[in-house]
């Protein structure tokens, strides 16, 4: 039982840590116009699939970490992610 829940947080986790990567990944001139925001797709993903689970904490963890990702000082993503989320379940 130990071994399943370590593995759910794992996978979540894993998923986040993807998102931070594809959020950095450079993509052409023409098309930044049209780049998903890839951590607030799978923070609504993981919102709406398991809302026990994936909380106000959650988003405001993963917006201060974005903030520190994106080398800026107080986009204020972490606030934004924090009031957007609880509102959705």
């Amino acid at each position: 039982m130990q071994g399943r829940f370590i593995f759910q947080w794992a996978t979540i986790l894993c998923f986040f840590v993807v998102a931070l990567i594809m959020e950095l990944a450079p993509w052409p001139a023409g098309f930044q116009a049209f780049k998903p925001s890839w951590l607030v797709l799978v923070l609504l993903y993981w919102t709406l699939a398991l809302p026990d689970r994936v909380s106000i904490g959650w988003a405001f963890l993963l917006g201060v970490l974005w903030d520190i990702v994106l080398l800026g000082f107080m986009h204020w993503c972490f606030l934004w992610l924090s009031i957007l989320f609880p509102n959705i379940t």
